[in-house]
């Protein structure tokens, strides 16, 4: 049940706009009309206070020595399953929560074990789940692994890995985002407290046949930026990078605390183009394996000219527990946006809020589910 049972009862249509549908008529035929927004505008229509999910469990688990430290959406037979990683003592873990009237927690599985303990923030792009997990201690070395979600849940055996290695703080990857953009797909990783951004990328045909492998395409230090023509010149300690693309280009979104412990979400832009300049070496030396095993050093490389711009900035009140820090990811489909963002420990105390926009987006009081109402 969630905090306000007769809120959620009532409520079958869950409109940020403030306007409901029209009913039609005996005899009428109801034309489904919606405008297309783009990622901005999507980014900043999405309301300040939440839906709030309480989150169940029934598995024990120890999650001492860490915590919950991502949250995604998943679209799959006619509801939404959210997907929370996290770190403890011994090892880095994924767990599946359906999304109903609560948050139930259905499976908690090991990813990696000690040192590779700590699981960071993620994104799912399609059917592809892309986390990052790292030596917390020494924060020398972590690896990058990415799954597939949909056809293959087998988190023993990860489609591609990228195995990162190098200066201490420097080759961890705390935050991961991934997505398609024009012909390729884009990994961005985000080392300790994301003072850096390593960018990689692999043809989108390879990539999904699972016979491709990443490349480096550039690097980018947050300190040395030129933050003039941001909104404002603020870069946090991240929790969670997510990156999403349309016709009008790429962007990233990031989520963690200001220093007056606000939950606050930025919206950059992405610029890339190929450069011509000689290729360098990394302080990162990764590898990429492919799940066939063929395996290529990639800290040498051509690099692209990779530009970041913040364009808005937005702060949102979480409820019972879920906390940006904790972990915070979006969903986003067409024109439907959700921002999700988790508690720092799975307990039957805590909740997942939803920031919900789009006008189609239907809670189901009929099923107690989520959904989205193509």
């Amino acid at each position: 049940m969630l905090i306000y049972p007769c809120y959620f009862l009532s409520i079958l249509i869950f409109l940020l706009d403030g306007a409901a549908k029209p009913v039609p008529s005996h005899g009428e035929v109801a034309v489904k009309t919606q405008l297309v927004l783009g990622i901005v505008d999507l980014f900043n229509q999405l309301p300040t206070d939440p839906l709030v999910v309480p989150l169940q469990t029934d598995i024990p688990f120890d999650e001492e020595g860490g915590h919950v430290q991502g949250i995604q959406l998943f679209r799959e037979k006619g509801g939404f399953t959210a997907y929370l990683a996290g770190s403890s003592n011994d090892a880095a873990y994924l767990a599946q929560a359906r999304l109903e009237k609560e948050a139930q927690v259905q499976t908690i599985d090991t990813l990696m074990l000690s040192p590779y303990r700590h699981a960071g923030g993620f994104q799912i792009y399609g059917q592809f789940l892309a986390v990052g997990i790292e030596d917390n201690n020494l924060r020398t070395t972590s690896q990058v692994l990415i799954y597939d979600a949909g056809n293959d849940k087998n988190w023993k055996k990860p489609i591609y890995t990228l195995e990162r290695n190098g200066p201490h703080e420097r080759s961890t990857a705390g935050a991961v985002g991934i997505t398609r953009y024009k012909d390729e797909i884009i990994v961005v990783v985000a080392d300790w407290n994301a003072r850096n951004l390593d960018f990689y990328r692999c043809s989108a045909y390879s990539f999904e046949r699972k016979e491709g492998h990443f490349s480096q395409i550039g690097s980018l230090e947050i300190a040395s930026l030129q933050k003039k023509p941001w909104s404002d010149s603020l870069w946090h300690s991240y929790q969670n990078i997510n990156l999403i693309a349309d016709e009008s280009g790429l962007y990233a979104m990031a989520f963690g605390r200001d220093v007056h412990e606000n939950h606050v979400a930025d919206l950059f832009t992405i610029t890339m183009d190929t450069s011509a300049e000689n290729h360098f070496i990394s302080p990162v030396v990764t590898n990429s394996l492919n799940i066939s095993g063929f395996k290529a050093a990639i800290h040498q490389f051509f690099p692209h000219k990779i530009s970041l711009k913040k364009i808005s900035s937005r702060l949102f009140n979480c409820r019972k527990g879920a906390d940006f820090r904790a972990g915070a990811g979006i969903y986003h489909s067409g024109s439907s946006l959700i921002l999700a963002a988790a508690p720092n420990h799975m307990d039957n105390e805590s909740s997942v809020n939803l920031f919900v926009y789009p006008p189609d987006l239907l809670i189901s009081a009929s099923s107690d589910s989520y959904r989205i109402d193509d």
